[in-house]
């Protein structure tokens, strides 16, 4: 599955989030003559980056569900993550502040991993919206982790509505993907 990511990767490769700094640059957007707001290049780096954290979701989340689907495995979701990183540090040559956002990612998906197996242990295999609250966790833990380690190499200058609300969308996305991963209920 790691190599499966990295070979997407060909073409998703400036859509990663790991390499977007949108959210070390500040936004303050502006006002029109009657209160709304115009288009500004700030805003287009801002959508450009939610969209990178919402497109890097999609891209480790998945497979991370096709194989959680049976059971949870150590280690699954951080190489996933590991496969993306390694791919994008090696071909842009190790920036800065993109190895520390790498860092962070790998760590989120080290804990989320832990989680998973620790959820799977407690709640059992056959537990109602496994695969959702999976995706859910995995999605939104590595997306925070992408941010802290931006925060500490760069500083994040969006404002907290704007840093949580794409937590908030990527643990949405995530929690769509477990619940379509997950297999129909069947009604006797």
């Amino acid at each position: 599955m790691t190599f499966a990511v990295m070979g997407m990767l060909v073409l998703l490769n400036y859509g990663a989030s790991i390499m977007t700094i949108a959210p070390a640059r500040p936004y303050e957007p502006v006002l029109g003559d009657y209160g709304g707001i115009i288009d500004t290049p700030d805003e287009f780096l801002v959508v450009q980056g939610v969209f990178s954290y919402l497109v890097t979701t999609l891209l480790v989340t998945i497979p991370l569900l096709m194989m959680h689907r049976r059971r949870a495995t150590m280690f699954a979701g951080t190489a996933l993550v590991l496969g993306v990183a390694i791919r994008l540090m090696v071909i842009n040559e190790f920036p800065q502040p993109h190895l520390t956002v790498a860092a962070g990612a790998l760590a989120a998906a080290l804990l989320a991993d832990g989680l998973l197996v620790r959820l799977d242990t407690v709640r059992g295999a056959a537990a109602p919206l496994r695969l959702p609250l999976a995706g859910a966790l995995y999605a939104g833990l590595v997306c925070a982790g992408q941010l802290v380690g931006l925060h500490l190499a760069a500083g994040v200058r969006w404002s907290p509505e704007m840093w949580a609300g794409t937590v908030v969308l990527t643990v949405l996305l995530g929690g769509l993907l477990g619940g379509l991963a997950a297999r129909p209920l069947v009604h006797r």
